[in-house]
Order: C-alpha cells, then structure tokens, then sequence
C-alpha cells in the first residue's frame, strides 16, 4: 500500500510515502520534494485537464502569448460536455474565455473567480447550475454572459469595472431583485436578464446608465411603473419590459428617442393613454401589436389593439448578439 499525505498543487510540495507489506512488519517512509510549478507548466497542466474532462482540443481553440502564456479559450459550439474543472484557475494571464453553445453543466467552478485578467467571459447556452461563483476579482470585464443555464444566483462583481459593457443573464432561474449596484457600471450598453423570476422595481439607481443600447427585462414578475428616466436614454434601440408586472403610465416622452428601433411593452398592468410620442413614432405601425395587448383588465384608452406580437425573443436575442459581436471585434 503507498499512501501520499500531499495534494496535488503547483506549489513546491514534500509528500511522505509509507510502504506496508500485507502479513510482515517491513514499512519505509521516504520524503519526496518535488520543485514548484512554472507557470506555464501550470497552464499546460489545466489544458490537460480541460482537454480530459470537457474534451477540449487544444489545437482547435487554445492561443499563447509570446510568453507561452494561454490568453484565450475560443471553443463556442464544440460540442463539449461534463463539468468545467477547477483548474481552469491556473490559467491566470486568460483574457478571453468563450465555452458558449455547450453542454457543459455542474456548478461553475469558484476558481474562475482567481482569473483576474479576464475581460471577455461567455458560459452562455450550457447546462451550468447552483449557484454563481463570486468574480468579485475581475476588474477587467467587458463582457460577462451567463445566460440560458440553470443558475440560482448572480455572481457577486467587484464594484469598480470602469470598463463593463455587457451583463446577460437571460433565461435562468434568478430571484430577487434587480441590482441595484449595477449603476456603479455606467459604461453599460447592455443589460438582458429576462425570463427570469425577478420581482420589484426597476432600480431607481439606473437613471445614471445613459450609454444603454439594449434593456432587456422581460418574462420577469417586475412590478410598479416604467422608470421616467428611461426617456433619457438617447442612445437606446431596443426596450423589452412585456410580460412582468408593470403598472401607471407609459412616459410620456418615450416614443421620442432617437435610436429606439424595437418596443416591447405588452402583457403588464398599464393604463391611461398611450403618449403622443408613440403614436407619431415612425416606428408605430410595427410597436403597436407590441404595446397594447395588456393583462386582463388592463390596457389603454385609445388603443384597443389585440394583434398578437410581430417581434419574438429570438430577434431580441440576435439583437444582443450583435452588440457582443461588435465588442469581441475590438478584442480580437
């Protein structure tokens, strides 16, 4: 019988080996020192690892520094499977990670938390589940995707990401509120936490993301009125607050944003009129089947239109992918 008292690690490590012949009396023990990991060692260690477990193909989507340093994970729709090893946490100089449109599943490992030079984080499309690991590490995000897995959480995110643009969470099993500490990212240009459970108000502390582009909300429970605040997003193109809980007025000012091409307000609790701002929209004809139908026992005064929805979720979705294809393009 040989038994090691040492865990596998990176580190300089001594391990004592006691040797026990089964019926006699004859044991040794021997000290075995075994000189610490480099660090690219330790990257090809967790690319080993990866390769085993998920199936990676480390020719296929594996990129070094000039250093030897593994900077880069590109394996989107690889067709790989199984639960992400903690060792991924050894690649401490990744940059960009893309594992989107697997079957990967198991909870996300805390060690991903240790990459702190990540800017680019997508684990969309997968089977990941439990909780969000905390990347309260990760200051460097631009883009973090989460979305259409099984998570019960959100990772808790450092509060200082001067460059953050990107948050999807879309289509896992969140509760809660909205957070509101995601005003602390005021370069955001995309938000979609929809089909969801959430419940509340839209943050009041959001006012300040004026650079949003998308805000995606839907097929949440979110209740009492549209943000006034919203009117003042100038650069916004796509709203999607339908199927929740939202109550009052439309503001009135809404339908005079510049940029705002999709509208989708449908299937809440709103009443009153909708605004002039609407109704002279360009863009009218196509939001309207998108704005009026209500919840029973709501709706508007002066549109009584029942049409059902001409924009579906998969244009929503295809709008967001376009905006994180437009970043990735600066990065790579």
């Amino acid at each position: 019988m040989v038994q090691s008292e040492a865990n596998l690690t990176t580190a300089s490590r001594s391990a004592t080996i006691t040797c026990t012949v089964e019926g006699n009396t004859v044991s040794a023990s021997v000290t075995v020192s075994q000189p610490m990991t480099s660090d690219i060692q330790s990257d090809s260690l967790a690319i080993v690892d990866l390769s085993k477990v998920i199936g990676a193909n480390p020719a296929l989507g594996v990129e070094k520094n000039a250093d030897g340093r593994v900077t880069a994970l590109k394996f989107p729709g690889s067709n790989l499977s199984g639960s992400l090893p903690a060792s991924i946490g050894r690649l401490t100089q990744l940059q960009y990670c893309d594992l989107s449109g697997n079957k990967l599943s198991g909870a996300i490992p805390a060690e991903i938390g240790n990459l702190t030079q990540l800017s680019y984080l997508d684990l969309s499309d997968n089977g990941f589940s439990g909780d969000a690991p905390s990347l309260s590490q990760l200051a460097k995000l631009l883009v973090l995707d989460m979305s259409l897995n099984k998570l019960t959480s959100l990772p808790a995110l450092n509060a200082n990401i001067p460059e953050l643009e990107y948050l999807a969470f879309a289509g896992n099993q969140l509760t809660g509120s909205l957070p509101a500490g995601w005003s602390a990212y005021q370069k955001l240009i995309y938000i979609d936490v929809s089909n969801n459970a959430f419940t509340g108000d839209i943050p009041s502390s959001w006012s300040v993301l004026t650079s949003m582009k998308a805000l995606h909300l839907y097929g949440n429970s979110l209740s009492n009125s549209i943000p006034a605040y919203i009117s003042q997003f100038i650069h916004l193109q796509s709203l999607a607050l339908n199927n929740n809980n939202l109550t009052g007025t439309i503001p009135p000012d809404l339908g005079s944003l510049p940029e705002l091409q999709t509208l989708l307000l449908m299937q809440n609790r709103l009443t009153g009129e909708i605004p002039a701002s609407l109704l002279g929209n360009l863009h009218w004809s196509e939001w309207e089947s998108n704005v009026c139908p209500q919840q029973s026992g709501y709706g508007f005064s002066n549109c009584n239109s029942t049409r059902s929805a001409k924009t579906q979720a998969t244009s929503l979705s295809d709008f967001g992918k376009s905006i994180k294809r437009s970043i990735r393009g600066l990065l790579l």
